[in-house]
């Protein structure tokens, strides 16, 4: 089960398979004893398209449950619904855990394998980040496959789970659709299947998962009951989510998030820069400002400097090496600053786990200490502000500032960013003309597809997590017939259409959000607070 490389991202994890023993330091990576000796890289296996989802089941018997331990520290360590979830899960019947933040999926699962007597094997859009956060978990033994990792680290991981017993393995989406990865768990039956975002299923979600948009027909491959988690989002999504995974309503745990204090203030854009710096004083550090662009960013940073505010930035535009020592700065527990950033769960782009999104900041709050989080702009969509705030503890302060023009420049990144319909298709088509066995670089398949470089790597990225293509250094090979390619095409190019068509609605709830808290927020002698106002999307 050779992994197909990837090209490299500032965020991506080198993942390691790990022991058991004490939690590693951040800086430094955990390798497990298989993986410390010279390791054999596994056979070469010709690529092929993995099975459709209509055929993607292995026949094979379900092995009988072995009961869980009955707890373990890290199971303690959860809050009361998430190890509600868990047991549930691990007693055989489907579960979904709605209102969960992505920053809590590594210590749900790693929870999960810390108590199962056979291994557990999560799916995750953000499958690098997960390993790395689990990895740092004491106790736990890891192992990974997918792009983000060395054909020896995929080989020790193979070896590690042919032997079965208590192990968290993580996985991406296209890993669903791998045969040999089903054949493998012929041999190593699973507690439990893990499925990280799930709402990413969904045709009503904010982002999409292309594998998982076929997730109900994949499932029966892995032979086991599914835990499932997504984060706060309409009831509809959460019907279609928990149906996909097979869950009954009554097997649906809504996650119960930190209480804190939210403020929101309907601003001139004149009085924007006053209203922050007001709310900083009354906050105080540290705390994070997030905003739409990386101008704006530039933006707020000058002007916090100017007004002698200790801070830092750090988004896409910068120079890594700068970036690196603003965040190191930061996350500094001695140091007392405001991170000027952008926030890494918006993602303009719909698809999810899109590696654009993660050059600064992960799912994991960057300190724990933080006092506020404030939206220097309105976030693109509910879900991305549920998500932000998850990086708050208890009593925390956020802060939404707005006014009407925000919903422009929303509805512009938007436009700009989504993966757009006819850029699928060209795509597929563009693909469609290599050889068998032939393959293209991705700025040679943008050319034939007449698509940017930026709009290329994002389709592609979208054809990689179905399982359509696989990356060999800078070539693009397509995996399937150009006829089943086409036919994915033209449902993946549905379904980014719905995702964008549904974007003013969503631009409408944090209006609505906005509207419903404004006048909260701390004072400012330039706002003038005491007028009602209203913020349209």
């Amino acid at each position: 089960m050779p992994p197909a490389k990837s090209e490299p991202s500032p965020k991506r994890a080198s993942a390691k398979v790990t022991r058991r023993g004490a939690p590693a330091p951040a800086s430094k990576k955990v390798v497990s004893k298989a993986a410390s000796k010279p390791a054999a890289a596994a056979p070469p296996v010709a690529p092929k398209r993995a099975a459709t989802p209509a055929r993607a089941a292995v026949a094979a018997p379900v092995s009988q449950p072995l009961p869980p331990l009955a707890s373990s520290p890290l199971l303690v360590a959860l809050r009361a619904e998430e190890q509600r979830a868990v047991r549930r899960a691990l007693a055989g019947e489907p579960t979904l855990l709605t209102n969960s933040p992505r920053a809590r999926d590594a210590a749900i699962f790693a929870a999960a394998a810390s108590v199962a007597r056979r291994p557990v094997l999560v799916v995750s859009p953000l499958a690098a980040e997960l390993v790395e956060h689990a990895a740092l978990l004491p106790g736990l033994d890891v192992a990974a496959f997918g792009t983000f990792v060395s054909p020896s680290t995929a080989a020790a991981s193979k070896r590690r789970l042919e032997r079965g017993g208590s192990l968290l393995v993580v996985v991406e989406p296209a890993q669903l659709f791998d045969e040999a990865l089903h054949a493998l768990l012929v041999k190593a039956p699973l507690a439990l299947l893990g499925i990280a975002a799930a709402h990413a299923c969904s045709e009503h979600a904010h982002e999409l998962s292309p594998a998982y948009v076929s997730l109900k027909a994949a499932l029966p491959a892995f032979h086991a009951p599914v835990l499932a988690t997504c984060t706060a989002t309409s009831a509809q999504v959460v019907e279609q989510t928990a149906e996909a995974i097979g869950a009954a309503p009554g097997a649906v745990i809504t996650g119960q998030p930190p209480e804190l204090s939210r403020s929101a203030q309907v601003v001139r854009s004149s009085e924007r820069k006053n209203a922050l710096f007001a709310a900083i004083l009354a906050y105080g550090a540290p705390g994070v400002v997030l905003t739409a662009t990386a101008q704006e960013a530039d933006s707020v940073f000058a002007e916090l400097s100017a007004r002698k505010v200790p801070c830092v930035r750090a988004h896409a535009g910068m120079a890594p090496a700068e970036r690196t020592a603003s965040l190191r700065r930061f996350t500094d527990a001695h140091e007392q600053l405001v991170l000027v950033t952008q926030s890494p769960h918006a993602n303009a782009t719909g698809l999810a786990g899109c590696p654009e999104v993660s050059y600064c900041l992960g799912s994991v709050s960057p300190r724990p200490d933080l006092s506020f989080v404030v939206h220097y702009q309105a976030p693109l969509s509910p879900e991305q502000l549920f998500e932000d705030l998850a990086w708050l503890a208890a009593g925390k302060s956020s802060l939404v500032l707005a006014d009407s023009s925000d919903a422009a420049l929303v509805q512009a990144l938007l436009a700009q960013q989504r993966i757009k319909p006819a850029a699928v298709e060209a795509m597929a088509q563009a693909l469609a003309q290599l050889a068998e066995d032939g393959s293209a670089p991705s700025d040679t398949l943008a050319l034939r597809a007449g698509t940017s470089r930026r709009s290329a790597e994002r389709v592609l990225g979208a054809f990689a997590d179905r399982n359509l293509v696989v990356r060999d250094g800078a070539q693009i090979r397509r995996r399937t017939s150009p006829e089943q390619l086409a036919a994915d095409a033209q449902l993946l190019s549905a379904r980014f259409a719905a995702l964008r068509a549904a974007d003013s609605a969503r631009a409408e709830l944090v209006a609505r959000y906005v509207t419903s808290r404004h006048g909260t927020a701390p004072d400012s002698s330039a706002a003038e607070v005491s007028v009602p106002r209203y913020v349209r999307a």
